[in-house]
C-alpha cells in the first residue's frame, strides 16, 4: 500500500495506464502496440524482418533489423517516479526505501514520530510548511483549572469558666442524685462539691479564632493527550 502527494491522482492514472497489453503486426508490416489505457502506439513499417528486441535503461522497447538500424517503439512501462516529483511526501507500510519501488531518486524519513498536519496560513501554528509542535503529555497549571471552592469543615474552641458558689449556693450539677437540692427554677440537681466563700470569677473576655488549610489531593502527574493514531513509514524525496 502506497499513498501519493504532489500529483493529482489522474496523471497517475494516466501514467499507470501507459501499460502495454497487446501489439498488432498490419499487412503492410507496421507495428502497433496498445497501452492498458487504451491508446496505440505506432512502432511504424518493420521494413525487414526483426531479430532482437530489447529494453533499454530507459524502459523503451528496442527492434533491432536484420539489416541494420533499430526502432524505438516507446516506453513499455510508465515512469512512476514522475508521480513523486521532489517535495513529494511517499507512505507506505514498507519499510524499503522508495527508490527501489519508483526507480530512483534521494529519499530521506519524514515526521518520525509525529503527526501530519495541512498548512493553515490563518493559523500561526500552522502557517509555515513543516512546522512541528505539540506534545504527548500535559500538566495542568492552576489557571487551567475552572473556578471552584473547598469546603472546610471546622470547630472553634470555646474557652470559657464556672462562677464558683456561695456558703448559701453551692456548685451544681446537673445529675439526679439522693442528695437533691431544688433550685428557683423547680429542676433538681445533685450538690456536688463545697460551698465557698469566695466571689465569682470575672466572665471570660477572651476572643477565639480557628485557622483550617485544606488537604493537598493534587499529585501533579501529567496526562496523556495523544489522539487514536496509526503508524506507518513516511519518507520525503529531496532529489
Amino acid at each position: 500500500m502506497a499513498t501519493v502527494t504532489g500529483k493529482t491522482s489522474d496523471k497517475i492514472d494516466d501514467l499507470l495506464g501507459q501499460t502495454f497489453v497487446g501489439a498488432d503486426l498490419d499487412s503492410e508490416g507496421s507495428l502497433t502496440f496498445t497501452r492498458k489505457n487504451g491508446s496505440i502506439v505506432n512502432a511504424g513499417s518493420l521494413g525487414a524482418s526483426i531479430v532482437s528486441a530489447t529494453i533499454n535503461s530507459a524502459k523503451h522497447l528496442i527492434f533491432t533489423k536484420m539489416q541494420g538500424g533499430e526502432i524505438d517503439a516507446g516506453q513499455i512501462t510508465p515512469n512512476l517516479l514522475e508521480a513523486w516529483p521532489v517535495g513529494s511526501i511517499y507512505m507506505s507500510v514498507d519499510s524499503a526505501n522508495p527508490a527501489t519501488k519508483l526507480g530512483g531518486g534521494t529519499w530521506v524519513r519524514f515526521a518520525q514520530g509525529r503527526m501530519v498536519v495541512g498548512v493553515d496560513s490563518a493559523d500561526a501554528s500552522f502557517d509555515a510548511v513543516e512546522e512541528t509542535g505539540g506534545s504527548k503529555t500535559s500538566t495542568l497549571a492552576a489557571q487551567n483549572l475552572p473556578a471552584h471552592t473547598h469546603p472546610m469543615p471546622h470547630t472553634h474552641p470555646m474557652p470559657h469558666t464556672h462562677e464558683p458558689g456561695t456558703p448559701s449556693n453551692n456548685f451544681l450539677v446537673n445529675q439526679p442524685a439522693p442528695n437533691v437540692r431544688n433550685r428557683a427554677n423547680g429542676d433538681d440537681y445533685n450538690a456536688v462539691g463545697s460551698p465557698t466563700t469566695s466571689g465569682p470569677s470575672n466572665p471570660n473576655t477572651g476572643a477565639s479564632s480557628a485557622a483550617n488549610t485544606a488537604a493537598n489531593s493534587g499529585t501533579a502527574d501529567p496526562f496523556n493527550v495523544m489522539n487514536p493514531y496509526v503508524t506507518a513509514y513516511l519518507w520525503k524525496r529531496t532529489a
